[in-house]
């Protein structure tokens, strides 16, 4: 009864696989490129309170 449907049931869920995995990927991107950001700014106001005579 499924036979008809099989192939366009097995096309369906590779495309929901690769959309994750696509997602996850996108997450992990923007996750690396908000803690370099954080990074970044943590390591200029280190400097920024290193060059303030005390």
């Amino acid at each position: 009864m499924l036979y008809g449907f099989s192939q366009v049931i097995l096309q369906g869920a590779l495309v929901t696989l690769e959309l994750a995995l696509s997602s996850v990927v996108l997450a992990v991107l923007i996750g690396l490129a908000a803690l370099a950001q954080s990074y970044r700014a943590t390591v200029h106001w280190r400097w920024c309170l290193k060059a303030i005579p005390l």
